[in-house]
């Protein structure tokens, strides 16, 4: 009964680390670097 429970745990763990870094792949492009970007270009001039 443990093994069962520990096996079904340790998959439920790998699952939300493959959720995690589907996530973190597809995320893509962060508002904030646009951000940065847009003051780099406009603001400071770099």
């Amino acid at each position: 009964m443990q093994m069962r429970f520990h096996a079904e745990r340790v998959s439920g763990i790998m699952t939300e680390k493959q959720k995690m870094l589907v996530n973190i792949a597809e995320a893509g492009y962060f508002s904030s670097d646009r951000t940065i970007k847009d003051y780099n270009r406009e603001i400071w001039k770099l």
